[in-house]
């Protein structure tokens, strides 16, 4: 797990931050550490967990949500 710094999060994940996703991508956990960080809020928000950014882990959840009939809306 990766995570910005001081850096501005958005312009991180961006630049520096692919670097980190590039790293997840031959970890022999990264399955493991994808499933954690869509158990843990404030790691579903922050940092580089199973090779995906929180704009991927929202994507994902967002897709299962809709996949499974459950929009975050309520609606």
């Amino acid at each position: 797990m990766f995570f910005p710094g001081d850096e501005d999060d958005e312009a991180w994940y961006e630049g520096p931050g692919q670097e980190a996703v590039q790293v997840c991508r031959s970890c022999v956990v990264r399955k493991e550490c994808f499933a954690f960080s869509l158990e843990d809020p404030d790691s579903i928000a922050n940092g580089v967990y199973g090779g995906t950014t929180p704009k991927d882990r929202a994507r994902y959840l967002e897709a299962v949500s809709v996949r499974s009939g459950h929009h975050p809306s309520g609606d």
